[in-house]
């Protein structure tokens, strides 16, 4: 999961909406989810390089001309996932609601 200061270099200053603490709470609160390490660079390649998931779970949406290594995850033996993202629950939609709405 991407830290608070990556978040911020990719999505602007004024991002993250939720802390790295609270989104890593969330996700490791998910019974599947053995493990979960935050990552300080913008991307999780040597971080997946690293340490050879069994399973890389990745959203839909970012799966789509990514290099998200899945050829590393699959020699390793592992394998990609992909989640469907929920309509309108992200912080981005979010965010973008509240603006449309009190601007």
């Amino acid at each position: 999961m991407n830290s608070d200061a990556s978040v911020k270099r990719i999505k602007g200053e004024l991002r993250p909406i939720v802390s790295e603490a609270d989104r890593a709470f969330v996700l490791s609160s998910l019974v599947p989810v053995d493990f979960v390490c935050v990552f300080n660079d913008d991307t999780p390649y040597e971080l997946i390089r690293t340490i050879l998931p069994d399973i890389l779970v990745k959203g839909s949406r970012l799966v789509v001309g990514c290099n998200c290594r899945q050829d590393v995850v699959e020699a390793a033996g592992g394998a990609v996932r992909t989640i469907e993202f929920v309509p309108d629950r992200s912080s981005s939609s979010i965010i973008d609601t509240i603006l449309k709405r009190y601007s």
